[in-house]
This record gives structure tokens, sequence and C-alpha cells, in this order.
């Protein structure tokens, strides 16, 4: 029942090519997933192939079948980096690197920034600000985030946007030593900062 609402709805969605083309790149065959019964030492395992989370859609023939509506609700920062890193220089460039506005880091770091404005309106914020310094007899130029500059305090923000592989997803002490690993750099970046500063 749920099936046929699904096929008859994208049906009646798909108006032309471009539509086509992005549904298609959003769906796999069956057998696509056969790594989900083929690798690891235990078939069918959560661990192995996770092909659904990025092509949520089943193609077959002309028609498009979905299983569940979660399954790209809840992957959809997943499935829009899947196919941006489908043009590897465009997503080096325009997604990972902190040159562009439209970055994961920027976009991010903007949130984080304007979240804090809400909080604390009489605090002046200031993004990538950068000093200079002396590590190891070698002169850095590291950069802060976020600094804020109020009367009464100084805030210091590092924001960290790292990305959990699937495995780190699916498995909990794979995301809390990702989540460790982004909070020590994080601590060990702004007590640089506040060495700097005081």
């Amino acid at each position: 029942m749920i099936m046929r609402i699904l096929i008859r709805y994208f049906g009646s969605i798909l108006k032309n090519e471009v539509e086509i083309r992005i549904l298609d790149s959003l769906s796999m065959r069956f057998g696509d997933n056969s790594a989900f019964l083929a690798e690891s030492e235990f078939k069918g395992s959560i661990m192995n192939g996770h092909s659904i989370f990025e092509k949520p859609f089943i193609k077959d023939g002309d028609k498009y079948y979905c299983f569940t509506p979660m399954i790209h609700h809840r992957n959809l920062f997943l499935i829009a980096e899947k196919l941006m890193m489908r043009d590897g220089a465009y997503y080096q460039k325009k997604f990972q690197q902190n040159t562009s506005p439209i970055s994961r880091d920027v976009y991010v770091e903007k949130k984080v920034k304007s979240v804090m404005k809400s909080f604390l309106s009489d605090v002046t914020f200031y993004s990538s600000v950068h000093y200079k310094i002396v590590e190891d007899e070698v002169e850095k130029n590291p950069e802060l985030d976020i600094l804020g500059v109020s009367d009464k305090a100084i805030y210091i923000i590092e924001v960290k946007a790292h990305e959990l592989s699937y495995k780190d997803r699916v498995r909990l002490d794979g995301a809390k030593y990702k989540f460790k690993e982004s909070v020590a750099e994080a601590c060990k970046q702004c007590s640089r900062s506040v060495d700097f500063y005081q």
C-alpha cells in the first residue's frame, strides 16, 4: 500500500529531464548493495555495505521505490555530500575548505556566530581572527574561528565540523572517539589562544 502510493507520487512529480536525472542519481538497482551480504565475516551485518543511505531509492524499470522516507530524511546531509563528491575538484574547493563562502566549515562557523550573537547581544564577534605565535622555535599564524569581545568578558570559540564515516555513525565507540578527538583539538586551539591573549 505505502509502496504503491510512493510510486504514484514519484510518477506525478517527475516533470522534466532534470528531475528524472536527480532521482536517477539518488537511486540504485536491485543487487547494487550486494556488499551488505558479501563483506566482512558476518553477512548482513550493519557494518557492511551502506549504499541505501547514499542512494535511498530503488529503480526497477521506469518505476522508483522508497522503502521508508526516513532513510533519505535522516541521511540528507550524507546524500548531498556524496553527490558533491562525485565532482572531486568541486567538493575539495567548495565544500571541504574554508576558502569558499558556501563550504561546510564556513557555514557551521557562521551559524555558531549567529547563535552566539542572539544569546549575547552586547558582545562584538569577529570571525577568522589570525594571530602570530612561536611554537617549538617555529613562527606560526594560527586562526581562531570566533572571537567575542565585550566589557565583561572575552569569548574564544573554536568550531569543529568533522565528519563521521558510516562505521563511525553505526558504532557508538567510533562516534565517541571522533567526538573526543574533535573536542580535544578545539580545547588545544582555545588554550593556545588564551595563552596568546593573556
